[in-house]
């Protein structure tokens, strides 16, 4: 099966996974660092680290999907087909469900030790 998915830098490309009938589809992608763009057969995914870099763009400067992914043609001289195919798997669910996924994450940081975020020191008496 191919599979397209966005890096870090915003680049297009083009890989073959192969899924293990044992666990969903997206469960596989997440241990690889990718989120895929549909809950149920993805066909899409995206670099965590992209996501999270548009998810502290569009909090700390108000950044839009559409004024995202034209940083990311002119950065990295994408076309325009690849970046009206990144907004169309972005505009849809995929950032609603990673935003919600962040929060839901950072809020349960506190009540169990397997999501420390590394912001706890260690050498700081308890």
């Amino acid at each position: 099966m191919f599979f397209y998915f966005l890096l870090f830098l915003g680049q297009l490309c083009n890989c073959r996974v192969a899924f293990c009938a044992c666990e969903p589809e997206a469960c596989t992608l997440l241990k690889y660092g990718l989120w895929p763009a549909t809950p149920e057969k993805p066909q899409t995914a995206f670099s965590v680290a992209l996501l999270e870099l548009f998810h502290h763009f569009s909090l700390e400067c108000q950044v839009s999907v559409e004024g995202f992914c034209n940083t990311l043609r002119w950065k990295n001289n994408v076309s325009l087909m690849e970046v009206n195919m990144l907004y169309r798997a972005l505009v849809g669910e995929s950032i609603s469900q990673f935003r919600h996924y962040h929060s839901r994450r950072r809020s349960l940081a506190g009540l169990c030790d397997l999501f420390d975020d590394g912001t706890a020191c260690p050498a700081c008496p308890k």
